[in-house]
Parts: C-alpha cells; structure tokens; sequence
C-alpha cells in the first residue's frame, strides 16, 4: 500500500490492531484474510436532554424548531445523526419528529421523517467544507389539524437526545492479521477514532464479530525535544569584530522513527544581561550551528561585554531551550593609548619656541649693516 505523507513534521502515534485467531468464531471454515485498521478524524457533537415545543399549527410547510451546529466539518466527510427520544415520564412513544441536514450555505441536503422515537441521518457525504446544523422540527398536528398525540397535551415540550459526527476515514488494509496505521496521516494530533475490521472475502454479513470500535483515542505526544547550548557556554573571550561559532545539540524520540521522521527547528537568541532580555540573531534553521558576528550592523544589539546564547527546539507543537551556563566575554578591538595631555603641551611650546628663534634670526640678518 503506498502512503502519501503531508508535508507535516509534528508529533505522530502509530497505531497497531490484530486478531487473536486466523478463523472466525462459529464460522471454522472462513479465514480472516486482511485486515482494515481504520483511522477516522472525527468531529463529535452530542447533546443531551434538549427539548422542542410542538408545532400546533396545522401546515404543510418547513418550520423547523430547533438548529444543532455541527462544526468544522471538512468536504469529503460522512456525516452520520442519531435522534432518540429521551427516557422523560411525560414523554410519549409517538411522535410526528423531522430532523434535517443543512449544509454551510443553508440548503436542506439530508432529512429522515417519521412517527416514532427513533430517526437518524445515515452515511450523508459532505460535499463542502464548514459549519453544518442540524434542524428538529416537532409536529403536535397533522396536515388536517388532528393532534399526532393521542391522549396527550400537544403544546408540551418534546425531550430528547441528538448525536451527530462528521468522519474522515483513513483505510490501512494489510493481508493477514494486523495492521498498522500514524497520525501523520491527519496531518496533525487529535482526537481520533479506530475501527479494526476483519476482511474474508466471502459475502457472508459477520460485522458483530469482525469490527472492533474505540472510540475518541486521545494522540499525545509524550516525547517533547531536548537541546544543550555546546559553545560558548560560559567564560569563552572573543573580539567583537570577529564571528563567533554557536553550536548545539538536539534530540527527539519521534525523529528515530522512520518513515516518518520529524524535522526539528531551531532558533538562536543573545542577551547582554544575563537573561534578562533577548535579541533573536537565527530563526528557523534546521541546522545544529550558527554564526554570529557581534560587531555587525544587522542584530541592531545594544552595546555590552558579557553576553549568553539561548537555542530553542520546536518539533512542530513542543518547544525547549537551553541557556550558557554563564557569561562569555565579547571584547571591543584594542586601539593604542592616547599620549597624556603634558606631552602635548610640551611639543605645543617647542614648536612656539622654534617659531620664535627663526623669526629672531630673520630680523637681525635684515637689520646687520651691508659690508
């Protein structure tokens, strides 16, 4: 069977069903040939105890009591509805009950009628996606005015249960008897539901002995991903003009699982504080290094000399970090001392005073008498 994995890279759970014995029970001679593991996400509502007032108008026209959401239905999925009439001691057996399916723009597309205290809505295909409602509609008169109750009040309230699911259905069929199936099928983790069915290739209808139904199987991950901060750790110098090596390293029990290995994320952050506030240099690398350049114009990071690295790991849900255990010294590029301001001044006069000697010079040679 081939299996077309979604681009998705969060948590999953395999799943594993089998049959005890090859034959069937009471059926010796019919052999269990495949098995059909399943996997149904599903949206459930139910609700209980509800009430609706009779229709007492004689009229042949829609006037639906009560409207039931159905919600996130997704295009493709079997939308199943149950009705039963609540176990009220005021409650009769008969009733004239409707029940219909309306789908997200309004429209009418399933519907079941009958007198009785059982209806429902079976195996309905959605061919839209969004919310769906189911409407009750409850007749205490006929078409000609006659109360559908005999020897009851018909403006009484009408008790009663409604169910409703809307299924998409994943099948794993495999010869023998297991099979297995993953959440990565979904597309994500949820609640979800698993039907273990037993193939034999006869006609013969032996559904009581080869289903099996669990219903709203909670899929968690109990695995969430680690990550240790390698380098710098702590105590390391550098200089602020020069890049610095951020390395670390990540695991996760999901990603030993192939086919289906998860892809682990990773974002890289500096503070100059010790922690107290932090500066995102890396985001979304898959890689298990970095590279950061103190210096450069583009982290916008304030101005400082003892900085900590904090990488963290997401798997597509969970998320971890891991800190330097201490500071690391990044520091600024070492320039000569500045000569102190006396030797200014001394070359200041120096300079004054040679000035002063030339001139001298000068003049007198001008005023020296001619020879």
């Amino acid at each position: 069977m081939a299996n077309q994995w979604p681009p998705y890279s969060g948590p999953h759970v395999t799943f594993k069903g089998n049959w005890s014995q090859l034959s069937i029970p009471d059926f010796p001679g019919v052999l269990i040939q495949q098995t059909d593991l399943q996997l149904i996400k599903a949206v459930h509502e139910h609700w209980y105890n509800c009430f609706v007032w009779a229709n007492v108008t004689a009229s042949s026209s829609l006037s639906i009591d009560a409207y039931y959401t159905l919600p996130g239905v997704v295009a493709g999925s079997r939308i199943d509805v149950k009705f039963r009439l609540s176990p009220n001691p005021t409650d009769y057996n008969q009733a004239d009950i409707d029940i219909y399916l309306l789908d997200p723009t309004g429209f009418t597309v399933a519907s079941s009628s009958a007198s009785g205290s059982v209806e429902d809505i079976v195996g309905y295909t959605a061919l839209m996606s969004g919310n769906y409602r189911i409407g009750v509609d409850y007749w205490g008169v006929d078409y000609d005015g006659y109360y559908i109750w005999w020897n009851a009040d018909p403006t009484a309230p009408l008790y009663f249960d409604l169910w409703a699911s809307a299924s998409l259905i994943t099948h794993y069929v495999s010869t023998g008897l297991a099979s297995s199936a993953d959440t990565h099928d979904l597309g994500l983790n949820a609640a979800v539901d698993l039907k273990l069915k037993a193939l034999t290739g006869t006609s013969l209808d032996l559904s009581t002995l080869l289903e099996t139904m669990i219903l709203n199987v909670s899929v968690t991950n109990f695995f969430p991903p680690t990550v240790t901060v390698l380098s710098p750790n702590g105590g390391e110098v550098y200089q602020r003009t020069s890049p610095i090596t951020i390395t670390w390293t990540a695991s996760d029990p999901n990603v030993d699982l192939p086919p289906h290995d998860e892809t682990l994320g990773f974002s890289v952050e500096v503070s100059n504080n010790s922690g107290v506030t932090w500066k995102t240099i890396v985001f979304g690398t898959t890689l298990t290094h970095a590279t950061w350049v103190p210096s450069s114009a583009f982290y916008g990071l304030p101005a400082g000399t003892q900085f900590r690295v904090r990488v963290t790991v997401t798997d597509g849900r969970y998320t971890a970090s891991d800190i330097s255990d201490h500071d690391f010294t990044v520091q600024q590029p070492s320039t000569a001392p500045a000569p102190p301001w006396e030797l200014y001044t001394v070359i200041i006069v120096a300079v004054v005073v040679v000035i002063i000697l030339l001139a001298t010079c000068l003049l007198k040679r001008r005023q020296a008498p001619a020879k």
